[in-house]
């Protein structure tokens, strides 16, 4: 009998080793799987602000383009500001496609003769316990971006249309005689927004873009693309794009009442400067100056072949515009929103400003294509990651 116990005892004993070492083993296996998550999320985190950075310095770098010198100074210059030392923490990218500058690779995508896109690559270890703890030191970084500046090829338009000179869509260099061979750039363009009216010089009326109610009409002017995800016209889209033909509805009403309250929500909208009215100009010069404080005054238009005279009629579509709204007026002309006097004012409104040449602006609805990208001088410079 005790030679029973005694071997039962021992049984027991060693089954208590084992579970003792399985223990301890489970153990080991849970501190190596957190130190992989600490190690995965430390370098996830690293990789994160390392491409972020990377994505930044091209975007800065990009503005100066084609300037290779201005747009290495620019992007160095935001490196240094968010404590990213150009010297240590950038490496020259990739540049088989293009040409190399520092730690910046400059390229002509579009075969132009001038620079469209910059490409960088920030580099720098990531913290790794593990990889310490080993002694084979951290990982290090490489993530590169790229970033072009590009014309828009397609964007969302407000309701009104500028209706091309010349009806020849390969007129001037596809400027479409928009402002005259040669081109006068200080031309005003000039929009009665009530189609019952008789237009004067260079008036084209307004179109049912985004629907043809008033409400539609007023949110379009606000929220540019409107918020009601209305596409554009018969499209499918609510990005405009040249080259194409839509059926739209001519903008029906008494629009003058309904332009003034849209245009002063808008430029409220875009935190203009208070009166709003500090943001009006007199000459194409000021609209430059101008549309670098003013947001809620540039604007993107179609160049269209022809107005519909009424209902709903297809329009050829030629290609989009920056413009730089320089003031509008309730009742025109020019009485600043004064519709009295004997007899009345007609409350017909009126909107007039320039095209902007080769200036930022406009809404982000934007569609870009290198291999579609417009040569249109009056569509709207972006600038975007493209890697």
């Amino acid at each position: 009998m005790l030679t029973l116990l005694r071997r039962l005892f021992d049984h027991a004993r060693g089954q208590r080793g084992q579970v003792l070492v399985m223990g301890v083993g489970v153990i080991m296996m849970g501190l190596g799987a957190i130190m992989i998550s600490v190690d995965v999320g430390w370098w996830l985190r690293d990789k994160r602000d390392a491409q972020n950075d990377a994505d930044a310095i091209a975007l800065a770098a990009a503005q100066e383009l084609p300037d290779r010198v201005a747009a290495e100074l620019r992007g160095e210059d935001w490196a240094v500001a968010n404590g990213v030392d150009p010297s240590t923490q950038m490496a020259p990218p990739d540049c088989s496609d293009g040409i190399p500058q520092g730690n910046f690779c400059f390229i002509d995508r579009d075969s132009d003769g001038s620079d469209d896109m910059v490409r960088v690559k920030v580099s720098r270890p990531s913290n790794s316990f593990i990889a310490e703890t080993l002694g084979v030191g951290s990982p290090t970084l490489n993530p590169q971006a790229a970033a072009a500046k590009i014309r828009a090829f397609g964007a969302c338009v407000l309701p009104w249309a500028i209706d091309a000179v010349d009806e020849d869509p390969n007129a001037f260099g596809n400027v479409w005689g928009v402002l005259g061979d040669p081109m006068e750039v200080e031309t005003l363009l000039v929009f009665q927004v009530s189609p019952g009216g008789q237009p004067a010089p260079g008036n084209f009326g307004a179109l049912g873009i985004y629907g043809s109610n008033d409400n539609d009409y007023t949110d379009s002017i606000i929220n540019e693309c409107g918020s009601q995800g209305e596409s554009a016209c018969d499209s499918d889209s609510q990005v405009v794009i040249p080259g194409g033909t839509l059926d739209c509805d001519i903008q029906t009403g008494n629009l003058g009442k309904t332009t003034d309250k849209a245009l002063r929500t808008r430029v409220e909208r875009f935190n203009e400067v208070s009166p709003y009215t500090d943001c009006d100009v007199s000459s194409y010069d000021m609209a430059v100056v101008k549309s670098a404080s003013c947001l809620g005054r540039v604007v993107v238009l179609a160049i269209i072949e022809d107005f519909p005279q009424s209902g709903f009629e297809p329009i050829d579509l030629y290609g989009i515009a920056n413009f730089y709204i320089a003031g509008w007026d309730r009742c025109p002309p020019h009485n600043n929103g004064d519709c009295t006097g004997n007899p009345p004012v007609t409350d017909t409104g009126i909107v007039w400003g320039y095209l902007l040449l080769e200036q930022l602006g406009g809404t982000a609805a934007w569609q870009f294509d290198f291999s579609q990208s417009s040569n249109n001088p009056f569509a709207p410079e972006i600038v975007a990651l493209v890697e």
